[in-house]
């Protein structure tokens, strides 16, 4: 066995009991119950139950990047900033194996390219995952959030309170924005005031609109305006926002269709049109 080779497996074999420790280790802190620090209740951060488990230092701007990615993806529950910084390493390390290996074979653009692309899978690749998914969950609220707000609309102008409306939109549907909701339900009944934890909600959602409301209505409680008739009115508004993306799409698709009308349809095409008349002509030439 050459001592590439066998450098590769140790390195393969010895990360993965480092994986196995970074899956097997306690769930990400976001699960944690909020703590009180003497001025209100606080939401222990995602990395202050394990910031000392990972045996290397982690910058404070790489862990910061990690814990909002993780945030913003909602995947408290099963990621941590340590498993996120562990993939990363093993990735790397796996990805400069792998580049190496492809490169003794030969220096040539097809080498270069593959061992780039495996360092960018290997480095970025759970950044390109977490993202993924706090893009599915923004676009998820985006398409709910004037439904949510409707039905909000309807239980205050029916007599229930604020909290007791959003309690029902948590009540009977399933969704990332009903999830959010709760959990800011649960910071209010610990004692935080409603706008710090709607702006909680805000924060680990990230999405323009959902903040725009919440605004609207801490402005409201500020200026003692019925609450009924800001969220009528934020209701309408999210409704022609949603109206004006989907008419947005609509008026980009034409553009997203012509590099795959132009690679593969058209070609399929004239092979289709053009190929027995070319035939014919060939034949043609040949007998005459």
């Amino acid at each position: 066995m050459s001592p590439t080779l066998l450098v590769g497996l140790i390195a393969l074999i010895g990360s993965l009991p480092v994986l196995y420790w970074s899956l097997s280790g306690a769930n990400a802190a976001g699960t944690a119950p909020s703590t009180f620090d003497g001025t209100g209740p606080r939401r222990a951060s995602v990395g202050d139950a394990r910031r000392s488990r990972l045996p290397f230092p982690v910058p404070p701007k790489m862990r910061a990047r990690a814990e909002r990615r993780i945030r913003s993806a909602g995947v408290q529950a099963d990621w941590t900033v340590d498993k996120v910084v562990l993939f990363k390493a093993v990735g790397a390390v796996l990805a400069l194996w792998l580049s190496f290996l492809l490169l003794r074979s030969g220096i040539s653009p097809p080498t270069v390219i593959g061992s780039v692309c495996f360092w960018v899978i290997g480095v970025f690749g759970v950044d390109v995952l977490l993202d993924g998914k706090a893009k599915e969950r923004v676009q998820q609220v985006e398409r709910t959030l004037p439904d949510v707000l409707d039905q909000v609309t309807i239980s205050v102008e029916a007599g229930l309170g604020f909290e007791g409306a959003l309690m029902k939109v948590v009540e009977t549907q399933e969704h990332v924005l009903a999830q959010e909701l709760g959990r800011a339900l649960q910071d209010i009944q610990l004692g935080m005031p409603r706008a710090d934890a709607l702006m909680a909600m805000v924060d680990r959602v990230d999405v323009g609109d959902l903040r725009a409301v919440v605004r609207a209505l801490n402005q409201t409680d500020k200026a003692g305006v019925p609450v009924a008739k800001v969220l009528r009115v934020q209701s309408e508004d999210m409704r022609e926002r949603r109206r004006q993306r989907a008419e947005e799409r609509a008026m980009a698709m034409p553009v997203k269709l012509i590099f795959p009308l132009v690679l593969f349809i058209l070609p399929a095409l004239f092979i289709v049109l053009i190929g027995p008349a070319a035939l014919r002509l060939m034949e043609t030439g040949l007998g005459g």
